[in-house]
C-alpha cells in the first residue's frame, strides 16, 4: 500500500521541525525514500538551516507529502525520529544509498537528513485513511 501511494505522489513533503523551545518551522522538501528500508526517507538541505538545528536538538519531525489531485491521496506522519548525517558518515551513507544522489549535484555544503518513520497515516478524498505501523 505505501510503495503503491508513493508511486502516484510527488516526491515532495512538507517537513515540520521543533525547537527545545517548542517553536516550530516548517518547510517544502523534496524526498527519496530508501530502496532498503520502506519506512526510512532522505532529505537533503543545507548544513546551516533551522531545521537542521532543530533536529540536532531534539530528534525530532512530522511532515504529510503533497496529495494527488484527483484521489487526495497523501501520507503522513508525526511519528519519525529524525537525524543528520554530515562529514564522514555522508559519503558513506550515499555510497549504501545512492538514491539520496538523485536530489542533489553537489553534497559540499549539505547534509543528509534522515527520517525514520515509526507510525504512518495513507489518507484520500476517497477511502478510510489506514495507518501503518513499522518495527524499527
Amino acid at each position: 500500500m505505501l510503495q503503491k501511494t508513493l508511486g502516484i505522489l510527488e516526491n515532495v513533503m512538507v517537513l515540520s521541525t521543533v525547537s527545545e523551545s517548542k517553536a516550530l518551522t516548517t518547510s517544502v522538501i523534496t524526498f527519496k525514500q530508501s530502496r532498503s528500508e520502506s519506512n526510512v526517507f532522505y532529505l537533503v538541505t543545507a548544513g546551516d538551516t533551522q531545521r537542521v538545528a532543530q533536529i540536532r536538538a531534539t530528534g525530532r519531525a512530522a511532515f504529510t507529502t503533497w496529495y494527488q489531485a484527483k484521489t487526495g491521496q497523501r501520507i503522513s506522519s508525526n511519528q519519525v525520529t529524525a537525524t543528520i548525517i554530515d562529514d564522514r558518515e555522508l559519503q558513506h551513507t550515499l555510497d549504501k544509498h545512492p538514491e539520496i544522489k538523485e536530489l542533489s549535484d553537489d553534497f559540499s555544503h549539505q547534509v543528509i537528513i534522515k527520517l525514520r518513520v515509526h507510525t504512518l497515516i495513507i489518507e484520500s478524498f476517497r477511502d478510510q485513511p489506514r495507518v501503518m505501523t513499522f518495527e524499527n
